[in-house]
């Protein structure tokens, strides 16, 4: 590690800056301190005002974390800091198998065949997330405590793209181990990983230059290329698979068989139910919002299910749309977080933005949060969520003593968690100072979610004889009631429900998001 020079920054985003790692033609990489302490590695790369570069450097970002963690460096977060891309990945203590050649020559026998095993393994999942590498290289292979580790995948291109860059003018990768559908700059495919697996594999034996060094900048296969040339390049290829083919055998069948395309395995059937099951869980969530958040709430969300919402009739200007130059989500309550949200935000979303979950629904990718927005961030979040319980806490054992207030044994318990909405207690002792009320349960309308996901629903009794009300007169007087309250605290519906039971009672809500106290 050399230090920071005085033009460098001294935080990106949520991450202390420690000193520089290396510097190469996409950008910096600095050694830095994440928000707990721990070391990461965070590329920061060229400055970019182009929405299309930004929405692609986030799309390759969402798909590099759906890489397995073994023999890779995880991706743990990404953004855009004043205008340039960074990436953050796990910090790999270890050498380069450039340097390691170069200071202490050829690796050769076991040491080689492990190299070529962890690396081929690590290429096996890369693809198997439907990616392509584009620039395996020696330099992006680092010789960690734990063994060999693949770095810089995260930049890979989205199968399905060509090899252009991000600025559309040079061939992405580096020259010298290339395969020539780069040079060409066509379409590549998880293929032209391996040719450059096996370059880099002859690079380790020490068999020398393989080709152009790192000025070596061809703008296409026919100015560099020649029979002889290719004859050279392929026979190298060669030797490094018959060089590792025994170690090599096993480790190739991690790399998926597909379509000529590249397509991971499953092909366009797979895909198909990728985004068949992307669909049905955006529909879940966007429902859910439909029926459970107030209309007042701004809401975060990616252009897809803001405009969901909007087909739904969610008042459109509390829709703030997040994407490639959007702001921060800190002026919303809710945020919906989707793949392509969390790509966005990485690990700040939850430790700088929106610090709880209220609702989940699906799993993996296809995972959708519905995420809290508290006003003063995550930090202040946690300091006043304590407090807060307490609070509610204390509210709620003053409705226990109010004589004129009867709850089931659940009913109890739930209140005295401190896990009740606190605009129902003030809703209950309110109906309670003009006839007796009986609370038959507290309802959890909040599919996985997380302490801030406060029950906002409670079950009324349609009857009490203390009232000396008829059931019809009774129930009429509830809904009058409620109906009459102002705005901040009239709930946002009652309906009529028949339990399990058998028991009818008046199910009364209000819509997200909770206030803590």
């Amino acid at each position: 590690m050399i230090p920071l020079r005085e033009t460098d920054p001294r935080e990106v985003g949520v991450y202390r800056l420690l000193g520089r790692l290396g510097e190469g033609g996409q950008g910096v990489v600095f050694l830095a301190a994440g928000p707990a302490g721990g070391r990461a590695a965070v590329k920061l790369l060229p400055p970019t005002t182009d929405p299309l570069v930004r929405s692609r450097f986030l799309k390759e970002v969402a798909a590099a974390q759906r890489v397995a963690r073994f023999c890779t460096a995880q991706v743990l977060d990404a953004g855009i800091f004043e205008r340039r891309p960074f990436i953050v990945s796990e910090y790999v203590s270890g050498p380069s198998l450039v340097e390691v050649v170069e200071q202490f020559g050829p690796r050769g026998g076991a040491v080689l065949e492990r190299i070529a095993v962890a690396t081929l393994t690590a290429l096996g999942a890369v693809h198997a997330a439907g990616m392509v590498h584009r620039d395996f290289k020696p330099g992006n292979v680092l010789l960690g405590p734990d063994g060999p580790v693949v770095i810089d995948f995260g930049l890979a291109a989205v199968p399905g793209m060509t090899t252009t860059g991000l600025s559309s003018e040079t061939a992405v990768g580096t020259p010298a181990f290339m395969a020539p559908e780069q040079l060409a700059g066509v379409r590549v495919t998880a293929a032209a990983d391996m040719w450059s697996w096996a370059v880099t594999m002859v690079f380790g034996t020490g068999s020398g230059r393989v080709g152009g060094g790192p000025g070596f900048k061809p703008r296409s296969a026919r100015h560099v290329s020649g029979r002889a040339w290719w004859r050279r390049r392929t026979a190298l290829v060669l030797t490094a698979i018959l060089l590792v083919a025994g170690a090599g055998g096993l480790a190739f069948t991690l790399v998926p068989r597909g379509p000529s395309s590249g397509q991971p395995a499953g092909g366009h059937a797979g895909t198909s139910q990728v985004l068949a099951v992307e669909a049905a869980v955006r529909t879940q969530a966007v429902a859910w919002i439909l029926q459970q958040v107030s209309r007042a709430a701004l809401v975060s969300c990616d252009s897809q299910v803001c405009a969901d919402l909007a087909s739904r009739r969610f008042p459109t200007g509390n829709l703030l749309r997040l994407g490639p130059g959007s702001n921060d989500p800190l002026g919303s309550n809710l945020v919906v977080a989707t793949a392509a949200v969390r790509a966005q935000y990485g690990a700040r979303l939850a430790s700088v933005y929106a610090p709880a979950i209220i609702a989940t629904f699906g799993s993996g990718n296809a995972r959708i949060d519905i995420r809290l927005v508290f006003p003063g961030g995550t930090a202040r979040y946690r300091a006043v969520q304590p407090a807060a319980l307490r609070a509610r806490k204390a509210a709620d054992a003053q409705l226990l003593a109010n004589s004129h207030v009867t709850l089931s044994a659940a009913a109890r318990a739930q209140l005295l968690s401190g896990e009740i909405d606190p605009r129902l207690p003030l809703l209950i002792a309110a109906m309670a100072d003009n006839h007796p009320v009986h609370i038959v349960d507290f309802v959890d309308q909040s599919p996985g979610g997380g302490p801030a996901s406060l029950l906002r629903s409670a079950d009324f009794a349609t009857a009490d004889g203390a009232a000396h009300l008829g059931p019809g007169a009774y129930l009429s007087w509830m809904r009058g009631f409620i109906g009459v309250q102002q705005a901040e605290y009239r709930p946002a519906w009652s309906q009529q429900v028949t339990l399990g039971t058998g028991q009818a009672v008046l199910r009364i809500g209000y819509a997200a998001p909770s206030p803590l106290s």
